[in-house]
């Protein structure tokens, strides 16, 4: 009979062949299960700010997108230039319509991140069932649908696959030769997870841990190894912190969830995980958080303080340790204590954050060595946890088909979800039925009357409805919104003001957008398409044109404003400025139809 061991078990050497072949069975189950998302659609929440209406990517590969990949967040306030590359390369592959294959990456990556884990789990503890059981209760468990069902969470299964992958690579290197280049390795593959998703960045502090639960010291050559990971993850999270602080959403991030009440929530929010991993349930895509209170904060304690009790019991099991430690590591960067995010809490955030109870279960099942009967009552335990679990996430895949389906059912189980009737009447719009539409984004307001979204579809499906007097009640009241990520309901009212001769006050909604979004190319360009088109007066227009190109240089969706300043400056009598304008337009939009329309008046 084995004893419990007090340390980390490692790899005992077992034949390639079944290890390969439990992988393998892993991935091909994970394809099998999530294989319905092939005729699954993009859905109106993110998806059409990573993929579908996002110019840099349903463009394709590119040398100028890549560029910009590297330097921008998008409108996500999120740094991860690699997983831009990847939805980019979905399009040049499959095209921008074809949501089913943009899926099926989703869900080969996480097939990827699946056997990775089965594999670390195996040179962690020696016993190929033992990994294959808990890898795929992590793999089929429904706090990962959000991850691997929704496009937009392409970071998710992409930084968790390359986390996984470098979790493997430190414990494959061990005793190995070539050192070198197992170190390069590892950099690279860590280097491929920082810019997937900056979460990652405990990964070293991990390792670290690990490695001294296993030799109880860290060798010269272990701590060099580790030292290019610490300068990756410290590079990461401070362009990610960077990116976060200058980004459109930052504001209202700290307006509706100040640092206060987030520290206040610490507890509540560790818990969350913790009890989703056991009991994901009822599932709702959008958590609000407890109001903050003492009683709150409390809640959550004897859970707590009991968890702590075991885990004194459980210290000699270094697995145990291992897994408490990774839990609270991953979920630092989830916890709020830095606001990167609107979400309390959400299961896509648990990607990584449950590998840390895994390890815990794990090192549990060893420590019961010794009671055989206990050991086999908590195997069976698993396999029926796995089972359960698998079948609440089979139930709850057909959701994810698109919107309707996805938000209504939220709107079902989750009365108090702002997203759910907000997306629900997106979907409605989208599908010739703006009387509907009108009443969800009116059911949004009653649920949340400070929400500037909600409010400005309210106006924007009015404006459709030809009710323009409604449409712009609305408007105006998602401007004094406290909350608003998009000058749309400042565009609209003024697009509608200068349409009806009101020139003046559209001038004045104008800049009272951009008082609000000085960073927003539209409003100077709409600014300028004023002055141009319905005033007649191109001179005036030209500074404004200018300013919204120098707001967002040499990209695709800035096509229109260079056709704009070469109009302008031809008929202000300026062609050489006008060729300089057509020459850009020439490098950012060669296609462009106006181009040989322009190309007579430059000799």
């Amino acid at each position: 009979m084995r004893t419990a061991s007090t340390s980390l078990p490692g790899h005992t050497g077992r034949p390639i062949l079944p290890v390969a072949m439990a992988a393998g069975l892993l991935v091909l189950l994970s394809a099998l299960f999530y294989s319905p998302l092939a005729s699954f659609d993009f859905i109106s929440y993110d998806d059409p700010n990573y993929v579908t209406e996002n110019p840099r990517i349903n463009s394709g590969l590119s040398t100028e997108n890549l560029a910009w990949a590297a330097s921008s967040a998008g409108e996500t306030n999120l740094w991860h230039p690699l997983t831009f590359a990847s939805h980019m390369l979905d399009v040049s592959l499959f095209g921008v319509e074809n949501a089913g294959a943009h899926h099926l990456v989703n869900l080969a990556w996480h097939a990827v991140a699946a056997a990775a884990l089965l594999l670390l789990l195996h040179r962690l503890t020696g016993r190929l069932w033992l990994a294959l059981l808990l890898a795929a209760f992590w793999a089929l468990h429904p706090a990962r649908l959000q991850s691997v069902a929704w496009i937009s969470e392409r970071k998710d299964v992409l930084s968790g696959a390359f986390f996984l992958l470098t979790w493997l690579i430190w414990e494959q290197m061990r005793g190995r030769p070539r050192q070198g280049l197992w170190t390069l390795v590892l950099t690279l593959s860590f280097t491929a997870a920082c810019l997937s998703k900056p979460s990652v960045v405990p990964l070293p502090l991990v390792l670290l841990v690990a490695e001294f639960f296993r030799e109880k010291k860290l060798s010269r050559l272990r701590f060099g190894q580790l030292l290019p990971l610490f300068g990756l993850s410290a590079l990461t999270a401070a362009l990610a912190i960077y990116f976060q602080q200058t980004g459109s959403l930052s504001a209202g991030m700290e307006q509706m969830m100040p640092l206060s009440r987030r520290l206040m929530l610490l507890p509540v929010s560790f818990w969350w995980y913790l009890e989703q991993f056991l009991w994901p349930l009822p599932g709702h895509f959008w958590n609000y958080p407890p109001p903050g209170t003492l009683r709150d904060w409390l809640v959550p304690l004897p859970a707590l303080l009991i968890l702590l009790v075991a885990l004194w019991f459980l210290r000699r099991q270094k697995l145990v340790l291992l897994g408490m430690a990774t839990l609270v590591l991953l979920w630092l960067p989830h916890s709020g204590i830095v606001g990167v995010s609107f979400y309390f809490v959400a299961d896509r955030y648990s990607y990584l954050i449950h590998l840390g109870p895994l390890l815990v279960v794990v090192g549990f099942w060893i420590h019961l060595e010794k009671r055989p009967a206990l050991q086999r009552g908590l195997t069976a335990l698993s396999l029926l946890a796995t089972l359960a679990l698998a079948g609440v996430t089979w139930q709850r895949l057909p959701l994810w088909k698109n919107s309707q389906t996805l938000f209504a059912h939220e709107q079902r189980i989750n009365p108090r979800s702002l997203l759910a009737p907000l997306h629900l009447g997106l979907y409605q719009r989208k599908n010739d039925q703006p009387e509907k539409a009108l009443q969800s984004f009116q059911r949004a307001l009653e649920v949340d009357p400070n929400s500037g979204a909600a409010a400005t579809e309210a106006g924007r499906t009015l404006l459709q409805l030809a009710r323009p007097e409604d449409a712009l009640r609305y408007l105006r009241q998602a401007q004094r919104a406290p909350l608003l990520h998009r000058p749309d309901a400042f565009l609209m009212e003024a697009e509608w003001l200068g349409k009806t001769g009101k020139v003046a006050e559209a001038e004045q909604a104008l800049h009272a957008g951009m008082e609000r979004f000085p960073r927003d190319p539209r409003l100077p360009f709409t600014l300028g398409t004023l002055f141009h088109s319905l005033q007649r007066q191109p001179a005036r227009a030209i500074p404004w044109y200018e300013k919204s190109l120098a707001l967002q240089p040499d990209q695709p969706d800035q096509a229109e404003v260079l056709v704009a300043l070469v109009v302008a400056h031809l008929e202000t009598g300026q062609p050489g400025e006008a060729q300089g304008y057509a020459k850009m337009l020439a490098r950012v939009a060669p296609w462009h139809p106006a181009l040989p329309q322009f190309a007579p008046h430059f000799p």
